[in-house]
């Protein structure tokens, strides 16, 4: 879900002069691609530290275009707005809305304000958590800096907290705000390595954790680290929620993802047991020496020595 104004005008504007008017604090612009496409302008806008998503600027074709994102924060509204109003003052144009109003730059703010921000995200996240509740579903957005996942866990909290939508949408949204910004909070960001799967030919990731530092894990397939001994261990991420409840020192940010404070080496021997303990549930003698073997071999993989080698304890 997405909404966007655009400005139609034959002046190709120098990007440069269309942001250097603006004094929005921390304001930053990458270049994106959409396909095979070449467009005069495709920058990806945000605020760093502020926003949750980016918005798409674009001029393509005698047309220019803001795009703003589901789920992006009121400053990332502004942003849009300030950037299509500069497009049309610098170009005696007016403004016209995704649903076909075309309004003049003097009346902009009349129709497109923080109540209309307000209306339009409500909506948005009321309709996304009415689905989450019948289909159980899990869905994700991507923001201007890494991924939020939220579903029917996430919103079963929200209900908890208030029946008020305002407010279950600002803790969402805050939420969100959180996970972009992590690193401004003192918290580590683990780094994910990627490789392929040796039996699949899938490409897989493994988040390498470090215990000894609160550290936020980025959603992956598995988790790396070393155990009290310091020998390379790996888990299937998903398992963190198995034992969430037990220590205080995991806590999930969103649907999927969860920030781990620094454990001491008792609780890092419990939380090694409780994994190996969840791993081979249900498993038969059998299928753990498999499991055993599997892993024994998998050690023995480049891909798996370097992953290890680059985390240091």
């Amino acid at each position: 879900m997405s909404y966007s104004f655009s400005v139609q005008s034959k002046t190709e504007l120098p990007l440069e002069k269309i942001i250097e008017g603006i004094s929005i604090e921390n304001l930053k612009h990458e270049q994106f691609q959409i396909g095979d496409l070449q467009m005069p302008i495709s920058e990806a806008c945000y605020i760093e530290g502020v926003s949750t998503r980016a918005v798409l600027f674009t001029y393509e074709k005698g047309i220019y275009n803001v795009r703003i994102l589901i789920f992006s924060s009121p400053e990332d509204y502004q942003v849009a707005f300030t950037l299509i109003k500069n497009v049309a003052r610098l170009t005696n144009a007016e403004i016209e809305s995704e649903e076909g109003l075309t309004v003049s730059l003097e009346n902009f703010d009349n129709h497109f304000n923080i109540k209309w921000i307000e209306r339009k995200e409500h909506a948005y996240f009321n309709t996304i958590k009415v689905t989450s509740r019948e289909d159980g579903g899990m869905s994700q957005s991507d923001g201007y800096k890494r991924t939020f996942y939220y579903g029917e866990k996430m919103f079963k909290h929200i209900n908890k907290l208030s029946n008020d939508l305002s407010t279950q949408y600002d803790f969402f949204i805050n939420r969100m705000r959180d996970i972009q910004n992590i690193e401004n909070k003192g918290i580590s960001v683990s780094n994910i390595q990627r490789f392929k799967h040796i039996e699949t030919g899938e490409i897989e990731g493994l988040v390498i954790w470090d215990v000894n530092e609160d550290s936020f894990l980025p959603y992956s397939n598995y988790i790396g680290i070393r155990d009290e001994k310091g020998k390379p261990f790996k888990f299937d991420y998903n398992l963190l929620e198995e034992f969430r409840e037990e220590l205080k020192e995991i806590v999930r940010l969103d649907e999927k993802q969860f920030v781990i404070m620094k454990i001491n080496t008792g609780e890092l021997i419990y939380l090694i047991e409780k994994i190996k303990e969840l791993s081979n549930l249900g498993e038969s003698n059998e299928d753990k020496k498999k499991g055993e073997d599997d892993n024994n071999e998998m050690k023995k993989k480049s891909w798996f020595k370097r992953i290890i080698d680059t985390y240091k304890p």
